[in-house]
């Protein structure tokens, strides 16, 4: 039995003259200064996020110390700061930072300690974060990804994609308070 096949055309073409001009970049700014010298550590994992004023931060792991940092720009001087969230054995490892519908800033991570998901929020931009934990079953949390739920446009309700090592699996959670299903 013969197989027709049609061949897969691929979706760019190739120009000759001169590339389109790249778009402008703002003058790269160090939001905390390297801790040390040796390359072995160094601060890994970014997540950035813009909150609703326009406003960047970043969720970080520091490698030298094995924790989990944040950084933001004062709203009020401009100037950045960073400070460290959790610190209790390795954790902050594959942060993924978002902002709630009233700005507060929210983190998830893998604590590679105990090997569980956590989640660390702040009730402002400024305010001191508290971290909880997610989901503690097995070896859990690795490459975190957080969103606002799209279906509770009134709530900071988050929904998180993340994986399962133990299983070999990928799991998707949403906070409570929704109908239909199970929590």
């Amino acid at each position: 039995m013969a197989c027709t096949c049609s061949a897969v055309k691929p979706n760019f073409f190739i120009t000759s003259g001169p590339l389109p001009e790249a778009p402008k970049w703002s003058t790269p700014i160090t939001i905390d200064p390297a801790f040390s010298s040796d390359p072995a550590g160094g601060y890994q994992y970014i997540s950035v996020a813009i909150d609703s004023a326009g406003k960047p931060a970043v969720a970080y792991f520091d490698g030298w110390n094995g924790d989990l940092k944040f950084a933001a720009a004062n709203p009020t001087s401009g100037k950045w700061f960073a400070e460290t969230l959790d610190k209790s054995g390795s954790v902050g490892l594959y942060p993924s930072l978002a902002f709630g519908r009233s700005g507060q800033p929210t983190i998830t991570y893998y604590d590679r300690t105990n090997k569980d998901l956590k989640m660390a929020s702040a009730s402002s931009n400024t305010a001191s974060f508290s971290a909880t934990r997610i989901h503690t079953t097995g070896d859990v949390g690795r490459f975190s990804s957080l969103m606002l739920d799209p279906n509770r446009k009134t709530l900071t309700r988050w929904a998180i994609g993340y994986e399962d090592t133990s299983n070999g699996n990928y799991k998707y959670a949403i906070q409570g308070g929704f109908d239909g299903g199970t929590q």
